[in-house]
């Protein structure tokens, strides 16, 4: 509860409907926008307007004096524990606000470009040395790792150098889960 509309309207708690009436027919004059040049009056107005229909109707004022029967105010106390509580919230969304900013920043483009090409490099090297190995070479079949090895690097490779939306990035994505058998549903955000 906002306001006490026994106050609003300074009238003490046993007034009868037409004293009730009367507080109101004097409050509105006072705040009645047109006639009151305060920015505040018709927000005023509005909870004198509020408190009148309140405390007019028997059955709302009834239940309003059961609410103000077991309303406590706050007290300087619980406003400051009010005031504590929304600080750490707002604190805390600062903070995470500023965690997923630096975890969108790349640390160092040269070395995470590098990184990634260097990889690419090998899984390439890897599959290329293999397949020759099978046909030219006669690899015996435990060879094949070597190949995997490749195959599970050049994915990865390609999504760091892509980024996460272009075509050819959602495909390696999904090599690389074939290839970890990760066949269950996508978990990873790929809009």
């Amino acid at each position: 509860m906002d306001f006490d509309y026994y106050k609003v309207l300074g009238v003490p708690r046993s007034a009868d409907d037409p004293a009730i009436k009367r507080a109101y027919r004097r409050k509105a004059k006072m705040c009645h926008p047109d006639r009151n040049p305060s920015p505040k009056a018709k927000r005023v107005f509005h909870v004198v307007q509020q408190a009148y229909e309140t405390l007019s109707d028997t059955e709302k004022r009834k239940i309003y004096d059961d609410k103000l029967l077991f309303h406590r105010p706050w007290t300087a106390e619980e406003e400051q524990n009010k005031q504590r509580t929304e600080d750490i919230y707002r604190r805390a969304r600062r903070m995470r606000r500023t965690r997923e900013a630096k975890e969108d920043e790349l640390i160092n483009p040269i070395l995470f470009y590098g990184i990634h090409v260097v990889g690419l490099i090998f899984g390439i090297l890897a599959v290329g040395t293999t397949i020759v190995g099978f046909v030219a070479e006669d690899w015996e079949t435990h060879m094949v790792f070597f190949g995997l090895a490749g195959l599970a690097v050049i994915p990865d490779s390609l999504i760091g150098l892509l980024g996460k939306r272009s075509l050819l990035t959602k495909l390696a994505s999904k090599m690389d889960r074939f290839i970890t058998f990760e066949w269950g549903p996508e978990t990873e955000d790929n809009p």
